[in-house]
């Protein structure tokens, strides 16, 4: 197993054929981290699914990064409606990804993430 140059706090480490990682908060006004992991294998496709499951249409983007310091943003302000689903996937060798998610009209959103890491 390759471990990441840099060091890294507060993620995931995705190894392995295929690992599912979950995640589900609430959203707020601002863009915030709902899942940030890491996929040591640069190779790998990374499929990322939403679902707003509460009362309020949601926006969301995709960010990826080399080193977890620069990152770019992959997909912006799309979208998702309420007791909607979609999903994002990436083949592009990004190692470390940030989902983050907001409300699109104020309120409180319910959005939760799945990852999973394909070979």
């Amino acid at each position: 197993m390759i471990k990441p140059i840099v060091p890294v706090s507060n993620v995931t480490v995705l190894d392995g054929p295929k690992v599912i990682k979950v995640a589900s908060g609430t959203t707020s006004d601002d863009y915030e981290s709902l899942v940030k992991f890491v996929v040591v294998s640069r190779t790998a496709k990374v499929l990322v699914q939403l679902v707003e499951a509460g009362s309020a249409d949601i926006k969301y983007k995709v960010l990826g990064s080399a080193d977890d310091q620069d990152y770019i943003t992959l997909c912006t302000d799309i979208t998702l409606n309420n007791g909607e689903s979609t999903y994002e996937v990436f083949s592009d060798p990004w190692m470390f990804f940030d989902v983050q998610c907001k409300s699109a009209s104020g309120g409180t959103g319910v959005v939760s993430v799945k990852v999973v890491r394909g070979g």
